[in-house]
């Protein structure tokens, strides 16, 4: 995916996004970063078609993606929402197979390919046992794990995540962003998602892109990026870098540089 100079704008007066230009690397795992109102969700937004670019264009596959059919594009990219609903006493089985609206008709029935892409979902995310519990039975963690096999279920090579930890207790925010990790590497889903803790940014990307101010300001490994002097620009605040064996490099915050 190609991101070339896009802007946005909501009351079309003051820009969004400024001129975001950057690409999205196939099979790996990129993280979008940044203070609050930076663009993040909104550069995601234009991505995924929630949101129509003022100027400039995405291109998807050699192809605008202003030029796809709401079902074509569908079948490419898959989006995990900040915020899901759906009645609490629907069972999640019926949640998933909502991910195949992209391959039948709103009342159509199940193919054998649609069952195999359900089945697959709810093994991938570890729900299978509970695929006749309605939304209300479950937890918070499993809940996530819910809207991302609904995703997955789309049998798409793009999975979009907008702050999937939001919300979540310690425990099901590290099972769910492990999840999304072995989701890259044993399927390859090309992954993009937007993170606020830089420690999980820093272990869980292959790629990270740093926004404020409605720019992408810089971009690169989580090595070439997470410094102290870029912790300090971006979000005023003074950081020890650390590295060790088990937890490898992460980010200690010492004090406000402001």
């Amino acid at each position: 995916m190609e991101v070339n100079g896009v802007t946005f704008s909501y009351d079309k007066k003051n820009n969004q996004l400024k001129s975001v230009t950057t690409m999205i690397a196939k099979g790996k795992i990129t993280t979008i970063i940044g203070p609050n109102g930076s663009g993040k969700s909104t550069l995601l937004g234009v991505l995924c078609k929630n949101y129509t670019a003022g100027s400039g264009n995405v291109v998807l596959d050699g192809k605008e993606i202003s030029r796809y059919k709401p079902k074509e594009f569908a079948r490419k990219l898959a989006v995990v929402h900040q915020q899901n609903e759906a009645p609490a006493d629907m069972t999640v089985e019926r949640i998933v197979g909502f991910g195949r609206l992209a391959y039948r008709s709103l009342f159509g029935q199940n193919s054998e390919k649609d069952s195999k892409a359900i089945e697959w979902a709810l093994s991938c995310t570890n729900l299978s046992e509970k695929r006749q519990w309605t939304l209300s039975r479950l937890s918070g963690g499993e809940r996530q794990r819910v809207w991302i096999a609904m995703s997955l279920a789309q049998s798409t090579p793009l999975l979009f995540l907008d702050e999937p930890t939001t919300y979540l207790d310690i425990y099901y925010q590290f099972e769910i962003l492990e999840l999304i990790k072995r989701l890259n590497k044993e399927f390859g889903l090309t992954i993009v998602m937007v993170l606020h803790d830089i420690n999980q940014a820093i272990r869980y990307s292959d790629h990270i892109a740093v926004m404020k101010g409605g720019e992408l300001l810089m971009e690169g490994t989580p090595e070439q990026v997470i410094t102290e002097e870029m912790m300090k620009e971006i979000y005023g605040i003074e950081v020890v870098l650390q590295e060790n064996k088990e937890a490898g490099l992460h980010v200690i915050p010492v004090g406000t540089g402001r």
